[in-house]
């Protein structure tokens, strides 16, 4: 220090929650940051990277995979943060905070090529507990929790990204039938059980009824199969 004089260590914790284990001290700080670095090298060093130039991106995007799962239930949401435009200065800002079956498949199969076969059993357990539709099939998407109500909103006196507008809290097209989402959730379930040689015990009880809809797929719905069937808004 050009004054002679030791500053005290400062640190800065945010926190959301409670309980939040938030330091009181700086040492305190230190031990939470090293104990996270911690956890992080050893979650990382169970997955098979292969030595090339892409395997330090490779590895950011297994972090990233990581850091979207929701370890209680094993969900895994789409993004972080709701109201991302998908145009700056655009309305289009959805909120994509939730689980979608036929997104969580593709993100399964990347699990499986690293090795990491324990998130992607904790995934395969959310969807044997996922609540059931009236007609005995599935959503297109899912709250973390497993709840199927993600009624929209919109909070006026709040910007997104960018000052994007509106933001928009809930999903307006959790109750949409789009037929494929069988289809990614039966190559969840292949995918899994090929990989693992088993299935965790509940969703092989819970699964069968769930992915076999043999009439659902002739019924109109709003994916991109469907469009031309739909009938016309009243």
């Amino acid at each position: 220090m050009p004054n002679g004089r030791h500053r005290p260590p400062a640190y800065c914790a945010l926190a959301w929650g409670d309980p939040a284990r938030i330091p009181t001290t700086a040492d305190e700080a230190a031990e939470q940051l090293e104990a996270t670095t911690s956890f992080w090298r050893e979650w990382l060093a169970r997955a098979v990277i292969s030595d090339h130039q892409l395997g330090p991106m490779i590895q950011r995007s297994a972090r990233a995979i990581k850091g979207l799962t929701y370890m209680p239930t094993g969900a895994a949401v789409a993004a972080l943060t709701t109201s991302l435009p998908e145009t700056p200065g655009g309305e289009r800002n959805w909120d994509y905070r939730y689980t979608w079956i036929r997104d969580s498949t593709f993100l399964l199969r990347a699990l499986h090529y690293l090795v990491l076969d324990w998130e992607a059993d904790e995934f395969m357990q959310f969807l044997a507990d996922v609540e059931r539709n009236e007609d005995g099939g599935l959503q297109i998407m899912y709250g973390i929790d497993g709840r199927r109500d993600l009624t929209e909103s919109v909070r006026e006196e709040l910007t997104g990204y960018g000052g994007a507008r509106p933001v928009r809290l809930g999903n307006g097209a959790f109750d949409q039938r789009q037929n494929d989402v069988f289809g990614a959730a039966r190559d969840s379930v292949l995918l899994h059980s090929r990989r693992s040689q088993r299935l965790p015990g509940a969703c092989g009880r819970s699964c069968k009824p769930r992915l076999n809809a043999p009439q659902q797929w002739r019924q109109p719905d709003q994916g991109i199969w469907g469009g031309a069937r739909r009938a016309p808004a009243p």
